[in-house]
């Protein structure tokens, strides 16, 4: 792996966040700091962390070594199914980036802030936000249909 103080990743940045269509501001919330920060990092003014690199390499769908690998326009960064091993598969190449068939540009914007979110976390808090959303999402279920229930005995005593 390259010395973490001579690569330069800027470009390699960059080129992932607009490829997946997030916006710096998107980024920076998931890591928690401003947007000028995580524009630092596309500039090349500074270098994230190690930990903030494992972060972006879970948010772009890379490893880390390949945040860290110098540019080579012959050798792309290629994309991961995170839930998938990470080895050659006898089917074929993983995609390029240029050819990722990702639909997240139909995304909203908050959409793609949580997948963004999502992303960032360890295994146990995808697990727990997962469950969160799925009693949220039973909740407002249960609230419809309660609405509907009322409706239901307003129109029969009439």
């Amino acid at each position: 792996m390259a010395d973490i103080n001579t690569v330069k990743i800027g470009k390699k940045l960059r080129s992932l966040r607009e490829k997946f269509g997030y916006t710096q501001q998107q980024i920076a919330n998931t890591l928690s700091i401003d947007r000028s920060t995580y524009s630092y990092y596309e500039t090349e003014k500074t270098t994230p962390d190690l930990s903030t690199l494992v972060v972006l390499a879970n948010i772009f769908a890379v490893t880390v070594d390949e945040l860290l690998q110098p540019d080579d326009e012959s050798a792309p960064v290629m994309l991961h199914d995170r839930g998938a091993e990470r080895k050659n598969i006898s089917a074929g190449p993983l995609p390029k980036v240029g050819t990722n068939q990702s639909h997240i540009y139909d995304l909203s914007k908050g959409e793609k802030q949580i997948i963004c979110f999502y992303r960032s976390m360890s295994p146990t808090q995808q697990q727990e936000l997962l469950e969160n959303a799925a009693a949220i999402a039973r909740r407002e279920q249960d609230r419809r249909k309660e609405g509907r229930g009322r409706k239901r005995k307003t129109a029969d005593e009439e």
